[in-house]
């Protein structure tokens, strides 16, 4: 529901961020200084963090040859990290040793590798060593030792020493090398920059500069950790405050609102309570593209169907709109809705193939006793639709590595649907033989993909992905062969408008809802161009 797995991994939706912290403050609670509770935080003011960089030039190429490579590859995943950790270690364990023997203060100092401390701990004159292997007495005593100031100089590894001591005597941290582990990172550090410090704790990190990935790694995790952090406060303490008086609420940004033009209607708000204020058979076509399952997202709304947790929830969902379809629509005329088949995802779906989108629609519709008039399949771009998905099935790479990967670019699909009964007035297309013949094709070519409204000023800055808006031409023809001039448009997703906007320059009223403010808004703007063009002749 507040995750999306995309190119980058695991992420919270750009949408979902408030609605996530405000779920976790309902049931957990974090705050970090006293005032996040409304108290003082005399004495619970950190000193400041300084963080220095400390880098050792690295042979690049006699690494990458070592591992195999003619050039530098970057670092490789766990092998390649450790593979340079090894082989840049002497460099940086005498810059560490150049460092603490030039110093007469306490420092920790954290290592990764059992060589590492041993290689430091001989070049660092009464510096103590505590590995994994020592008796549990002889590590106790060696750390007292540290604690009370008999010895000025601690190397170990983060997970012998790093999860709950006081350091706090300690204000100089030096890191020997570094994983990507933030945890690691965030702990080490908090043994010495801890409440009760009272100087600004120094954190020098040892990296050759062909580690700088990693380190970058670990400062990009403490910011989204700090940042989360933040929120989690901020939404805690307003959850409580409400709790407290009494005041918690389902208010989940939920409006509605209605808006008219010449030749339109939109209604903000959610798709089916919004359809039960039309009346009973009172459109005469309705052309729409549904959420796809939840391929792509729109809104943090929970009445968003693009955000049902599995496929039968969402077509469970979708029966709702289907129903309320069926009765507005007049007996004997179309229902036109836009789909495509949606790939699955080895992460989320377990293999890398099709969900039958498709076909699942159709059964939907037949479900609630519309009738399954027929389709037509939209010719798309593959190159295009490569470029855009980075799908396995469609590269060039794959068709040099293994063809049984290959498969055709998906296509759109306009399914027809008829209300059951008989139509009472004829519709008369008001198109050419030569057009039908062109139309009537199974497949429509000469979409073009571009043809649409312009989606950027329906987003809000948080918005995740959001499939192209329907394109104008497919529109066009659904209005011009199951429509007569003067007759009522219905879009339930109307999104930025574009169903409503072709509608009216063919000369049709058009009704559209839509859930999202940013679109229904976008959609308005759309709306009233449309009726200027209609106005001036089509001329702007």
């Amino acid at each position: 529901m507040f995750f999306v797995h995309d190119d980058d991994g695991w992420r919270l939706k750009g949408h979902a961020s408030s609605a996530f912290y405000k779920w976790m403050a309902s049931w957990g609670m974090m705050m970090k200084i006293p005032s996040d509770l409304g108290f003082s935080d005399d004495g619970y003011v950190l000193p400041r963090l300084n963080v220095h960089p400390d880098w050792i030039a690295g042979d690049s190429i006699a690494i990458a040859q070592s591992s195999g490579y003619l050039f530098p590859m970057g670092l490789k995943g766990i092998t390649g990290r450790s593979s340079v950790r090894r082989l840049t270690m002497a460099a940086k364990v005498a810059r560490a040793a150049e460092i603490l023997n030039a110093s007469a203060e306490a420092w920790v100092v954290w290592v990764g590798l059992n060589d590492e401390g041993r290689d430091l701990a001989k070049l660092v004159p009464g510096a103590i060593l505590v590995e994994g292997q020592d008796p549990a007495e002889d590590k106790s005593r060696a750390l007292t030792d540290f604690v009370e100031g008999r010895a000025r100089v601690l190397i170990t590894k983060v997970r012998i020493a790093g999860f709950g001591l006081n350091l706090q005597h300690c204000h100089k941290v030096m890191f020997v090398g570094l994983s990507d582990s933030h945890e690691s990172w965030y702990q080490a550090i908090r043994r010495c920059w801890r409440f009760g410090q009272e100087h600004p704790v120094e954190v020098r990190v040892i990296l050759s500069d062909l580690e700088r990935p990693i380190l970058e790694n670990v400062l990009a995790k403490e910011a989204v950790a700090e940042e989360a952090a933040k929120e989690m406060v901020k939404n805690v303490a307003s959850y409580e405050r409400a709790e407290l008086s009494n005041a918690i609420a389902s208010q989940n940004g939920y409006h509605e609102r209605e808006t008219v033009g010449e030749n339109w209607q939109m209604l903000l708000g959610d798709c089916v309570e919004r359809m039960g204020e039309i009346d009973d058979a009172s459109i005469d076509l309705s052309v729409f593209s549904p959420p796809f399952l939840s391929l792509y997202v729109y809104s943090d709304s929970e009445r968003d169907l693009g955000n049902s947790h599995t496929e039968a929830e969402f077509f469970e969902q979708f029966g709702y709109v289907i129903r309320q379809l069926r009765r507005v629509v007049k007996q004997g005329r179309i229902i036109a809705c836009h789909v495509s088949q949606i790939p699955t995802k080895l992460v989320t779906d377990g293999l890398i193939g099709l969900k039958d989108f498709r076909g699942a629609t159709i059964e939907a519709f037949q479900r609630e006793g519309l009738i399954y008039h027929g389709e037509v399949v939209i010719d798309k771009d593959p190159q295009a639709q490569a470029i855009r998905t980075h799908s396995k099935g469609l590269l060039f790479s794959q068709l040099r590595k293994d063809a049984s990967w290959l498969r055709p670019g998906l296509a759109d699909y306009i399914l027809v649907f008829r209300a059951p009964g008989v139509n009472q007035v004829p519709i008369l297309p008001d198109i050419t033989n030569d057009q039908w013949i062109e139309w009537a094709r199974p497949i429509w070519y000469g979409i073009r993909e571009s043809d649409t409204l312009h989606v950027a000023e329906g987003r809000a800055e948080a918005d995740e992905r959001h499939i192209a808006p329907l394109q104008l031409g497919t529109i066009e023809r659904c209005v011009a062969l199951w429509s007569n001039s003067g007759e009522t448009v219905l879009s339930p997703f109307a999104g930025i408008g574009s169903e409503g906007y072709q509608a009216i320059l063919d000369g049709r009223r058009f009704v559209g809802i839509e859930l999202k403010e940013s679109y229904y808004s976008a959609a308005c703007r759309n709306l009233r161009r449309a009726d200027q063009r209609v106005s001036q002749g089509r001329m702007i």
